[in-house]
């Protein structure tokens, strides 16, 4: 009876070998795959949490001084461009203009028995009854005179503008909010006693880090989501890049010398740049607001559209080709 030969416990066999070949190669597809997926997502479509919805404010405020006699609008209403939003008393604006009003048209009749004066000078003048000196003194009165018309239309104009002005109005289609005026109110001119968001400027402001900032353009797409509403899905375009953010370290201290705070040598963290995204559209049912945080991904591997290029770079200059010589 024959014996078989003892087997090295330490030698593997022939599967295990190849089932240790296999897992090599799966470890290394994955790897492969792992590193596809983050220059995906860093280079080709990189993505920030650190944004949020922002919009122009514009802060409404009279520009005469007077009482507020009415409010139009309520907190948080929605206005259209024209729309009035509240009246000052305009009792002593529309006395101001009557007043105006009077002043040129006694200015018109000043004007106009100043050329009386005039021609007639100049008539007597030519026959030698009237002094050259009593003929420059008319010209000046009638030109003094129609600088008086002019001055008292422009203040009769500013009458009527201030007059208008006494009724505030929405200068784009919005929502009116911070409402802080009631009647009987004394506003004075320049303060600002509502603001009203335009409705035509909502966009997204993403904090992108430098490193992700190679391939992202202006025209590019964008999509967004907020975290108030999770399962919508908004879509823009890249408007434009921010050229600088202000850094503490660069602050001038009270010597006029700038501050710098000590840092980790072995670590140099990034910087956010903003990078603003124009949102298409309105939808009612998903109303935004100023603020709310989301999440923005980049599709650099669309096409940036030209239209929205804020920014061009300079034509190169072609260097002309030299000509060729005649073939001999």
């Amino acid at each position: 009876m024959s014996e078989r030969p003892a087997t090295d416990p330490e030698t593997p066999s022939a599967p295990t070998r190849y089932g240790r070949a296999f897992l090599t190669i799966v470890v290394l597809a994955l790897a492969l795959l792992a590193l596809g997926v983050l220059w995906l997502y860093t280079d080709v479509r990189p993505s920030t949490d650190d944004a949020f919805i922002g919009a122009n404010v514009i802060g409404v405020a009279c520009r005469v001084d007077g009482p507020v006699v009415r409010v139009y609008v309520q907190d948080n209403q929605y206005v259209q461009a024209g729309d009035p939003l509240f009246a000052i008393d305009p009792t002593d604006y529309a006395v101001a203009l009557r007043l105006a009003e009077a002043d040129l048209l006694r200015a018109e009749a000043a004007l106009a028995d100043a050329e009386q004066y005039l021609e007639r000078v100049q008539l007597m003048a030519a026959r030698n009854f009237m002094s050259q000196n009593e003929l420059d003194q008319a010209e000046a009165a009638t030109i003094e005179a129609r600088a008086d018309l002019n001055a008292a239309k422009a203040s009769r104009d500013q009458a009527e503008l201030n007059l208008q002005y006494a009724t505030v109005r929405a200068e784009v289609d919005g929502v009116v909010t911070n409402v802080q005026v009631s009647p009987g109110t004394y506003a004075t001119a320049g303060d600002r006693i509502m603001a009203l968001i335009d409705m035509n400027s909502w966009h997204m402001r993403a904090y992108f880090r430098e490193n992700a900032l190679e391939n992202i353009r202006p025209g590019q797409l964008a999509e967004v989501r907020l975290n108030m509403y999770p399962s919508k899905v908004f879509r823009g375009r890249i408007q434009g890049i921010g050229w600088g953010v202000a850094l503490e370290d660069g602050a001038t201290s009270t010597d006029l010398l700038p501050t710098i705070n000590p840092t980790v040598d072995w670590v140099q963290l990034a910087t956010r740049f903003s990078v603003r995204i124009d949102l298409d559209g309105w939808d009612e049912d998903y109303p935004l607001r100023i603020n709310a945080r989301g999440t923005v991904k980049v599709f650099t591997d669309t096409k940036a559209t030209e239209e929205n290029t804020n920014v061009r770079a300079p034509a190169e200059t072609e260097t002309p080709a030299a000509p060729l010589e005649d073939a001999r």
